[in-house]
């Protein structure tokens, strides 16, 4: 029993480094983690299996799969589907674990949070050294950092996007380490590990993971401290991101945030702003025509670009899904997958209420917003960091 339960706890500490491991490989953690959890369920099961916990996590997976009887590229909506994966199968693994007499302490759980962060450290330094052994002045390193990211790390590639993901999550897992240690060695280091990530959010500069990092930080700061110790944390947190902002070289990511406020950027096919105006528009427009039950998960593509060619958008790049997963739930899916996913998202909050969980509520809610900006369920990076998280909060009791 002992050996198992030191297997299963080595792969839950291993899949929370999924960041650092090579595309290719990330299934076979998850893999491992799902049988050693099988082997526990059937060797030691003690409490009843959460199937209503399950049904609602996988609910836009179920929703996706069905949506594949009236989709004509069953090509693109397998592959799609095998993508989505980790959001069937990482709610049965927390369901089988649980299930069994495994018990997530208070020490387990924030090892998994340090492993978590500590690989988001990881992968941030070894990509900026290995850029730096290119022979690039660190002023390019910081032009070409979000370039070099995306193309240039092979199996280790991710989208700007998806990283600003792991560090906006990774900040929030180390104010509430912060709070929850009492060593003031491990705060200072803690406290320096934010500063240094915080430093790689600007460089990325993604307009939206920052606002909701931002938005979801000040909540769970105002919950675990007090008053006065936000406000002196907002200060210097503010301090240093105008310092970062006017020590780094001026490139053209720093205009991301003044397109919020410059109207013309709107009409400009070419900014970020103005192609996901003309996205939104073609997603709600194809909406209208068929609301119900959606173009099925292959053909939603085909959908999007029949009216992106009739915009005045980069016909080069019609690439584009509707970066907005809650308008991609209708497209795929009809109007009744977004109401049930809503549903479920309120029986996520319930229990982690009810638990007092924090960490948790901030988590979420900080996935909620992004999925404003982005389809995270329907790309790698973003499903696997999910899936882990929610599964977690959601159906492991004792965090």
């Amino acid at each position: 029993m002992l050996e198992i339960k030191k297997i299963t706890t080595f792969f839950l500490f291993i899949n929370s480094c999924i960041i650092i491991i090579p595309t290719t490989f990330k299934v076979y953690p998850i893999i491992l983690l799902l049988l050693s959890s099988v082997f526990l369920f059937k060797k030691y099961k003690k409490n009843s299996f959460p199937y209503t916990d399950l049904l609602l996590i996988c609910c836009p997976y179920i929703f996706f799969l069905f949506s594949c009887f009236y989709s004509s590229d069953l090509n693109s909506a397998f592959f799609k589907l095998s993508t989505m994966a980790p959001l069937l199968v990482y709610p049965l693994i927390f369901g089988l674990i649980t299930s069994s007499n495994f018990k997530f302490s208070r020490n387990l759980t924030n090892i998994m949070l340090i492993c978590f962060v500590n690989s988001v450290v990881i992968f941030t330094l070894v990509s900026f050294i290995y850029l730096k052994q290119l022979d690039f002045t660190f002023s390019e390193i910081i032009i070409h950092y979000i370039g070099f990211i995306d193309s240039w790390l092979g199996k280790f590639s991710i989208h700007p996007i998806y990283l600003s993901l792991y560090i906006g999550v990774s900040l929030l897992i180390i104010i509430y380490l912060i709070n929850e240690n009492q060593k003031k060695v491990l705060k200072v280091y803690y406290s320096l590990i934010g500063i240094y990530l915080l430093f790689f959010l600007i460089i990325l500069m993604r307009k939206g993971p920052i606002i909701y990092f931002i938005i979801t930080s000040s909540f769970l700061l105002f919950n675990i401290i007090k008053f006065k110790k936000v406000l002196i944390f907002l200060s210097i947190t503010s301090l240093i991101t105008i310092t970062y902002l006017y020590w780094l070289p001026n490139t053209n990511n720093l205009n991301r945030f003044r397109d919020l406020i410059n109207k013309n950027q709107i009409e400009n096919s070419n900014s970020s702003t103005g192609i996901r105006y003309i996205v939104y528009k073609c997603a709600i427009e194809k909406i209208k025509e068929n609301p119900i039950f959606g173009y099925g998960l292959g053909d939603v593509k085909q959908e999007l670009d029949s009216c992106y060619t009739k915009t005045s958008l980069n016909k080069s790049s019609l690439n584009y899904n509707s970066h907005n997963q809650y308008l991609s739930f209708i497209l795929t899916a009809g109007i009744m997958s977004l109401i049930t996913y809503l549903f479920s998202v309120t029986r996520f909050y319930k229990v982690l209420i009810n638990r007092k969980n924090i960490l948790g509520l901030c988590i979420l809610t900080f996935f909620l917003l992004n999925l404003l900006t982005e389809n995270i369920i329907e790309r790698e990076d973003g499903v696997l960091l999910y899936s882990l998280f929610i599964s977690f909060f959601v159906i492991v009791k004792d965090t």
